[in-house]
Order: C-alpha cells, then structure tokens, then sequence
C-alpha cells in the first residue's frame, strides 16, 4: 500500500479569497506544482505545458453576464475589482448588463482591459437571463470572437486540485483547492480548449470538483485524455463556448425551452460535438443557497422549476431529459444515462428527439443487438431506416418496456 503523504496547501489570507493576486501567474505555477498530492499528474502535465507559452493563450474575452450588482453577491466582479488593483489584467472583460442600471457599473469603466456593455432595456427579447445569453452570443459572432467564456457574476474563487486522503490511508478522497488569480484561470482554460479543441467546456462546482479523482481506473480508460477531461459534462454557469460553432450548427440559447443552461447543453450534444467538463473548481453562493438571485422566496423557486422544468421537457421529450422531485422541487435534468448509452451504440441522438425513455430504450437495444423486446417476449423487429434516422412502425405495450 501506498504511503500516506502530507498534502501541503497554501493558506488563504485571512478575509480574503484573493490572496494570490500578489502572484505572477508564473509564480502561481510554480507554486502550484512544488505541492505534493495525489492524483494530480495529470493537471501538472498541463500546467507545465501551458506554463511554456503563457502569453499566447489570452485572446478569448471573458463575458459576465450581471445583473444589479451587489458585492455580497456579485463576487466574481468584487474580485475583478481587487486583482486589477495588483496587476494588469492579461485579457479582455465585458460585463453585460441593463442600460437602465449604468450607476451602478460606471466604477468598472476606468479599470484596463474592462468594458460594460450596455443591454438596450427596450429591447424585451433580451429582457431575460436567456435573452442576456442570447444578446453575449450574438454580439460576439458580430464582433468576429469565435471563442468567449460565459461567466455568471457570482462564480469565484476558481482553483487547481490539490488531492488528499482521510485519516484512514487512501480512502475518503477529497480535492483540496489551490485558488487561482484570473490571469492564470482563463490562460490555462484557453490553452486546454485550444490544445483539444473543444467547442463547449466548462469548469465544475465545488461538490463535483470535491470528489472527483482523474487517477482512478475509470478516469483513466478515456483514450484521448485519461479522464482528465471529462466528456459530456453537466457544466453550466462558467463555461466557454465557440460561438462559430453555434452559428454553423444553428444553437442558440432558447427561451421557450424553459432551463436554458440545461437546453444549451442537450443543443451541444445533439447538433454537435457536446461538452466538456475541465478539473478547475469554483465557488458560487447560488449553489450554496439553493435560492437563486432570479428567484426571491422558496414559493417563487418552486413555481419557476415546474414552468420552466415543464417546458424543457416539451422540446424534448423524456428521453434526452428526465423528471427530478428531490429537494422538493420539481425539477428536470438532463438524462445523461440515455443520452450516453446512444452515442456508445452509435445512435444519431437526433433520432431520440420527443421519445420517452422507453422509446429511446428500444432505440439502444436494436442498435447493440438488432432486436429489442417488451417483458412479455414479443420481438419489436418491424422497422425502416430512412438514411441515418430509425423510425419506429409500431410500439405495443411500450408501458411494460423494461
């Protein structure tokens, strides 16, 4: 068995999730790959590499999407605030907002590399959080920026892993944090979109970032990248997005589809090459909370999960999304099981549009066997393929499938 090793993290200054600022991003590296832990060779590997060429990899412009800002809860911009104030910020930052809430942006206005952006308030088919998705994307397919990152105005304190174990030897993993300054955080997210050349990646909240170990047999059957990158992710809040991409396979952020991060996610994987989930953490009060700055009372969140939840599932089906009641809401997810199992038979994931589950079931099972059947043993063999698509003649039963 493994030695156990004492796992060394910098300490965060007191009353500040900054501390690192003062830190050149070479120094940043530096200290960063001087930390023993577990399973973090991978994340080193790429950090070295990156480390090589640090200054070729600051064009993508960083888009935060913000709305009445509120420093107790607008942190990604508190933070921009205080980084700026140490060192120059090494790449473009537009924040998007309301034209009728300008007083309260004009203090980013003369801080280098920063510009707001100014929503016309008018207009009501951006007058949403989808529609403000919406107006990013657009405004840099106009400006000719085909990779941006999308970042929510609360998401902070982005870190490397740091891997440990408990008390007990080398059970309980968990990722300690190694907290990074902006520079370094979309230097290395661009070198790692650009290197693998994604067109939808994202970074992971704190609970997945926790558990997630790269160095386990699972992880690393991935033939590509070991599992450090984690193919067709849940990744929404902070993401990247190759907005060429959406303009040739016509993805737009849809406000009819209810959860329109989720519907954003199931677009990539559907008309295109899907997400990717990257081992960089952080940290956002609405995941903490469960209270979103869009919904103001428990009463309010509940009604907005069941409109919003009701309309993702009428665009696709409860094939491609599925019905979650925990918490007490009800909710819909993307159903990645599903989703899943038909690329790994080579299903055109088209085909599962407006399917139930049991549906897009028989689907998977003729494409592995050539045959599927309901619980009774009757064959359901009577199909027509018509190019790529497979188009069920008849389905009895299809409440016993499975």
């Amino acid at each position: 068995m493994e030695a156990k090793r004492i796992v060394k993290i910098p300490k965060v200054a007191k009353g500040s999730s900054i501390y690192f600022t003062k830190l050149t991003v070479e120094e940043e590296i530096a200290e960063y790959l001087s930390i023993d832990g577990y399973s973090m060779e991978m994340t080193k590997d790429h950090v070295q590499v990156f480390g090589r060429d640090i200054d070729s990899y600051n064009t993508f412009p960083v888009c935060v999407l913000s709305h009445m800002y509120d420093p107790k809860r607008s942190l990604h911009l508190k933070d921009l605030i205080e980084e700026a104030k140490v060192h120059d910020l090494s790449r473009k930052f537009h924040i998007f907002t309301y034209s009728d809430q300008e007083d309260l942006y004009k203090r980013f206005e003369s801080i280098k590399n920063v510009e707001v952006v100014y929503i016309p308030a008018d207009k009501k088919e951006y007058s949403t959080l989808c529609g403000k998705r919406q107006f990013i994307l657009e405004w840099n397919q106009e400006k000719g920026n085909d990779d941006a990152f999308f970042i929510e105005d609360d998401c902070t304190k982005f870190c490397l892993p740091i891997g440990q174990h408990g008390a007990d030897g080398l059970k309980n993993f968990r990722n300690g944090r190694y907290h990074m300054s902006f520079n370094f955080t979309f230097g290395y997210w661009e070198f790692l979109a650009r290197r693998y050349d994604m067109k939808y990646s994202g970074i992971l909240n704190n609970m997945e970032f926790a558990f997630r170990d790269v160095g386990t047999e699972r992880a690393l059957a991935d033939p590509l990248t070991k599992g450090f990158i984690k193919k067709n992710a849940q990744v929404v809040q902070a993401v990247h997005i190759n907005t060429k991409n959406c303009k040739d396979n016509d993805i737009k952020f849809d406000d009819t589809a209810g959860w329109d991060d989720y519907d954003q996610i199931v677009q990539q994987c559907v008309f295109a090459e899907g997400t990717r989930g990257l081992m960089i953490g952080y940290f956002t009060p609405a995941l903490k909370s469960g209270i979103s700055a869009m919904s103001s009372s428990a009463d309010a969140l509940a009604i907005r999960c069941e409109k919003n939840s009701k309309a993702l599932i009428a665009k696709w089906g409860l094939g491609l999304v599925r019905e979650d009641t925990k918490k007490g809401l009800y909710n819909a997810k993307v159903n990645w099981h599903t989703l899943k199992a038909g690329l790994d038979v080579g299903i055109n994931i088209k085909d599962f549009i407006g399917k139930s589950k049991e549906d897009c079931k028989v689907l998977i099972e003729i494409a592995k066997n050539g045959t599927a059947s309901v619980s009774g043993g009757k064959d359901i063999t009577k199909i027509y393929k018509h190019t790529q698509t497979v188009v069920l003649e008849e389905l009895s039963d299809t409440d016993s499938l499975f």
